[in-house]
């Protein structure tokens, strides 16, 4: 089996199993929300506690959950590209636009979990701190990659173009 196809299947069983995962984690949020339980949030790791229904209680929840939305629409994209490259269609614009909005997409979830974790440690730990994890410091990482094989892809596009016009 060549390794876009099995790269295919892994994408595809990914993408399934996160967007079962974001919408059980929602169900459990109104669970949480119902019974007034401390609950952690998506990508940001910070246990809050639900003991009303007040903004300040779900504006969190939500944050979070905008940001598992934009990783799920992300892995979306990244499934995409993957089924257009292993059918051969390697330097299509949806391919370059897909990988390019993938690594912005990546950049954008970085900043946001960072944002969430100031805020929230500020608000309902009180004090002013940063955690530097892993996904912070990988995610830009990845999106720069991909924005980069955006630009790659392009130029290969643009190479590919100009090999059709001399034959």
């Amino acid at each position: 089996m060549r390794p876009i196809k099995i790269l295919k299947k892994i994408i595809n069983i990914y993408f399934y199993l996160l967007g079962i995962g974001v919408f059980v984690d929602l169900f459990q949020w109104g669970i949480a929300l119902f019974n007034r339980k401390q609950i952690k949030l998506p990508f940001i790791e910070e246990n809050i506690l639900y003991t009303s229904t007040n903004i300040e209680a779900i504006i969190p929840k939500l944050l979070g959950f905008l940001l598992a939305l934009i990783f799920l629409y992300s892995i979306a994209l990244l499934k995409r590209s993957a089924n257009d490259l292993s059918e051969g269609n390697h330097f299509t614009n949806q391919v370059i636009i897909d990988f390019k909005m993938i690594g912005v997409l990546f950049i954008i979830l970085a900043f946001g979990e960072l944002l969430c974790k100031i805020i929230f440690r500020t608000l309902f730990d009180n004090e002013l701190g940063l955690i530097l994890d892993s996904s912070i410091l990988i995610l830009p990482v990845i999106g720069l990659f991909f924005i980069y094989l955006s630009q790659v892809f392009s130029k290969a596009r643009e190479i590919q173009f100009e090999n059709e016009l001399t034959i």
